[in-house]
């Protein structure tokens, strides 16, 4: 496993979906995870992830991981291992892969819990799911470089 939070620097999560990407960021120097608004999955989104991760100078690119409840592999995977090759090549930055089950159903109670209605922000559900992520991994839960995971080594 790679550890890169006793670095300092700048992260970005990215909780992969078929509209939308959430988009989480840890700013260099914190140990907070922040959401932004989510980019629109589809061919401007790799451009729109190259722009965030050259603002903030990111270190490395989080993807979240949607493994099964028993941590087998669906559909879901491979379009986020996809997405996590993509971003690769686009932002030229080490990526690390995080279990992310269970992170959009956190999202939408936390959502709900603070008065927010599920179907009108479902941008804001996204984002609240690559916070939960990012912090997770912020917290101690570790992460897998794509390149293992790829070769089979994981």
């Amino acid at each position: 496993m790679t550890d890169l939070t006793l670095s300092s620097g700048a992260l970005i999560c990215l909780d992969p979906g078929d509209v939308r990407i959430g988009i989480a960021v840890r700013n260099a120097g914190t140990s907070v995870a922040l959401g932004r608004p989510a980019v629109l999955a589809g061919p401007n989104a790799m451009a729109a992830l190259r722009e965030i991760s050259e603002e903030l100078d990111v270190e490395a690119i989080i993807v979240g991981l949607p493994l099964h409840l028993r941590g087998t592999k669906g559909p879901a995977v491979e379009k986020a291992l996809d997405l996590a090759r993509q971003v690769r090549q686009a932002c030229d930055r080490p990526v690390l892969l995080v279990d992310e089950r269970l992170s959009s159903v956190q999202a939408q109670q936390q959502l709900r819990a603070a008065g927010r209605n599920a179907r009108r922000t479902r941008g804001e559900i996204d984002s609240a799911s690559a916070i939960i992520v990012l912090q997770s991994y912020l917290d101690g839960i570790g992460a897998i470089p794509l390149e293992e995971f790829d070769l089979g080594t994981v």
